[in-house]
């Protein structure tokens, strides 16, 4: 299976290879059209007169001395006959973004044409060329009707819409005659769109009917519009074969779209769907998608994510679409216009940063690194990129389809020429990107076909290593289960994949026990609500997202719940077949032999506000009290001085109420409120100092803070309940009192001395 779709992708690789072999050709045939019309009767260049109303009896005469019609000179520089813009009293101006309604009126267009008395006009095979005619509307001939597009309600409202685009209609040989003839328009629309009436600029022009017809289809137009669909079509093949390259699904997406913009602008569309408001509306809606999509597609290959602008200017997009898709046809005319004038914000982005930026960064990395130990100069670094680099390719397309569009939008605002070369320019681009595109997936095809060759050795070879391989399980599963520490993997969420003899022989927790449990349900919590296991979590996401090797003490718990086991445990990354896992492995905390023969000790620190430091401390500051007090009052004494420094560091340094802590602590955001403190230049040059001493009569602790100080009495009281209040911020001062035969405050509050008495008798 895979060997026949890198087949397929391959016969398209070619096919596009062969497309630019003919791509002069094209540019051939394009110059041909565009040049085509030489020698055609332009009515424009005649008195056009124009009327509200119609009447059968004006379509045969020439109205040169009626005063009710309005003149339209040749000498005029506007050639667009828009009858928004046109001075016809009593025409109603709509105000911008109004759904208010206006019944739809009617008008008379009438010109004239000569043809020579010398002409067999029986052989004259002519036609009318309209480059843009809207909305319902019909063609008289000399007072003969030649041509109706005219669908009314019985009330005069429009039933189906014919804004139409690049019209050609057949003269009949039978009703032109020598010299002067008359051309009529009976138009019927609302007056206060835009596009009622002649929208562009071009001339209305009468030419050899074939002639026409090859200007009116366009063929090479419909040509390029089905690259655009096969490179879409294609770049989708590649997206299903290989999903995690998503730019590959973003750009097919924007080929299609684009092509059925562009399908939506040309003549043969209406022979399709006749009614113009869903063939416009699907024009709107896709065009709003093009730069979006375009943009989102630059930063995945550009950049490997798409940006926060991207995404908001998306959001803007699906707003215009949604709202399109909901109004009236006026309104969408004006959302279009609001999508014109706010495009120059994504074409920045899209010049300035994705495309010009990305391509500096390369030609830069280039000058400085890319060459073979002599410093290329920037016209070579420069050529280099354009040429070679991906950067450089988008870049060299971009910017010609960054000016076709700029060109077109412009046009559309401005000029209305009706000129559009946005689909020429974007086949630059296209073409060209998906070029780059599928040369991925040509070296991926040779890559494979290249290591199918090697694939035989590397099986025999395989096969051989396999019996080393078993031996060396072996003596790995030996070395594992014989080790006195315990030895422990891990997924990335912290849950046992496996645990060797070792762990079960010192914790007493069976090995079936521990399989597929999270590490933090093993390990000892003394105080249910204790921030330690925070902190614990905190460094466990740290070492999650860093990779980096973890040294850290833990506390497990054994099946005799009594006494919990300390140990020194290391934790790191390994990678097995492309999968991470942790390695754990934990060895007892070996004690100061000299601990035995100490007298006395003293130390002095001075620690910042974080929170991390002081859990350290705590340990640091009664590791050698094994000699004066038994395990169990040595854990209380370590938990009570932590929590004494933590309120310390939170309530004095930081100075955070007892109200604030408990809003942020329900809300689950008290960490980063806390690290919001710590960066406040107000608090971060604060410290908590800790004296500690200790000798054969007494444990001495005093700890002193910078901040303001606190009521302390209500927490001394003997008569303090185990509130809410004490069980979350008072259960330092509640476990001094349990385990310290002295608390001594300041007057303030900001430092306490603790004191623990060995000999009860003094």
């Amino acid at each position: 299976m895979q060997i026949i779709v890198y087949n397929i992708i391959y016969t398209c690789h070619i096919s596009f290879m062969i497309f630019k072999r003919i791509f002069a050709i094209i540019i051939f045939f394009l110059i041909f059209n565009l040049s085509s019309l030489a020698e055609e009767i332009k009515l424009n260049n005649n008195n056009i007169y124009v009327k509200k109303g119609f009447s059968s009896t004006w379509l045969d005469r020439i109205p040169d001395n009626d005063k009710t019609w309005l003149v339209i000179p040749p000498t005029r520089k506007d050639k667009s006959l828009r009858i928004s813009e046109l001075p016809i009293p009593g025409i109603p101006k709509r105000t911008f973004f109004s759904y208010k309604h206006y019944k739809p009126l009617t008008f008379t267009f009438i010109t004239s044409f000569a043809l020579s008395r010398d002409v067999d006009l029986s052989r004259k095979f002519l036609g009318l060329y309209i480059d843009q005619i809207a909305e319902n509307w019909e063609v008289y001939l000399n007072g003969n009707l030649i041509k109706k597009e005219m669908y009314l309600k019985p009330d005069g409202e429009i039933q189906e819409f014919r804004d139409q685009r690049r019209v050609l209609i057949y003269l009949n040989p039978l009703l032109l005659k020598s010299g002067i003839n008359i051309i009529a328009f009976r138009i019927v629309g609302d007056v206060s769109m835009v596009d009622t009436g002649f929208y562009t600029n071009k001339p209305l022009v009468i030419d050899n009917y074939e002639k026409l017809s090859r200007e009116k289809t366009r063929l090479i137009q419909l040509i390029l519009l089905f690259v655009y669909l096969m490179a879409g079509l294609y770049l989708l093949l590649l997206y299903l074969y290989r999903r995690t390259e998503r730019y590959n699904l973003i750009f097919a997406i924007f080929s299609i779209m684009l092509f059925i913009y562009l399908f939506c602008r040309t003549s043969t569309v209406y022979s399709i769907v006749p009614d113009t408001r869903w063939t416009l509306l699907v024009e709107f809606l896709s065009l709003y998608t093009l730069i979006p999509l375009l943009m989102s597609f630059m930063d995945l290959i550009l950049f490997g994510r798409i940006s926060r602008f991207v995404y908001g200017y998306s959001a803007f997009c699906l707003s215009l679409i949604v709202l399109s898709a909901v109004s009236p046809y006026p309104v969408r005319i004006d959302i279009l216009r609001i999508w014109q004038l706010t495009s120059i914000f994504p074409a920045f982005y899209f010049i300035f940063f994705q495309i010009i930026h990305a391509f500096l960064i390369t030609v830069r990395h280039y000058r400085y690194s890319g060459g073979a130990g002599v410093k290329p100069g920037l016209m070579t670094s420069i050529r280099h990129s354009i040429a070679r680099t991906v950067p450089g390719n988008l870049m060299a397309g971009a910017m010609v389809a960054v000016g076709c569009t700029i060109f077109d939008v412009l046009d559309a605002m401005f000029f209305t020429t009706g000129i559009v070369i946005t689909n020429y320019g974007f086949m630059f681009f296209v073409i060209g990107i998906t070029i780059v595109l599928s040369n991925r997936y040509v070296y991926l095809y040779r890559a494979i076909d290249g290591l199918s060759v090697d694939l035989r050795q590397k099986t025999r070879d395989l096969k051989e290593t396999q019996v080393q391989y078993g031996i060396s399980q072996e003596k790995y599963r030996l070395l594992v289960e014989g080790s006195t520490d315990i030895i422990f993997s891990l997924d990335e969420n912290f849950n046992f994949l496996t645990a060797n003899k070792a762990m079960h022989d010192l914790l007493h927790i069976n090995s079936d026990y521990l399989i597929k449990r999270n590490l933090l349900d093993v390990l000892h919590q003394p105080d249910q609500i204790s921030v330690s296991i925070q902190f614990l979590q905190e460094k466990l996401e740290k070492f999650k997202e860093e990779k980096k090797p973890l040294n850290i003490r833990l506390d497990f718990k054994t099946s005799f719940g009594i006494e919990p086991v300390s140990l020194q445990v290391r934790l790191e990354y390994i990678n097995i077949e492309g999968r991470y896992e942790i390695f754990g492995r934990g060895t007892s905390i070996t004690e100061d032999i000299l601990n035995q023969y100490m007298e006395s000790e003293q130390h002095r620190y001075s620690i910042g506000n974080m929170l991390l430091v002081a859990d350290d401390l705590s340990i640091r500051i009664t590791r050698n009290l094994q000699k004066f007090v038994n395990r169990k009052d040595l854990g209380f004494i370590r938990l009570a001085i932590r929590e004494i420094i933590i309120n310390a560091i939170e309530h004095g340094n930081l100075a955070i109420t007892f109200e604030e802590k408990s809003r942020e602590m329900s809300n689950d955001n008290y960490f980063n409120y806390l690290n919001e403190r710590q960066k406040d230049p107000r608090f971060s040059g604060r410290t908590v100092k800790v004296e500690y001493s200790v000798d054969s009569e007494k444990i001495i602790y005093t700890i002193v803070d910078e901040g303001k100080g606190f009521d302390y009495t209500i927490y001394l009281s003997d008569e303090t309940s185990a509130n809410e209040s004490m069980l979350m911020h008072g259960r330092g001062i509640a476990l001094a009192k349990s385990i310290f035969d002295e608390i001594k405050y300041n007057d303030t509050g900001n430092a306490v001395t603790l004191v623990k008495w060995l000999n009860k008798n003094n």
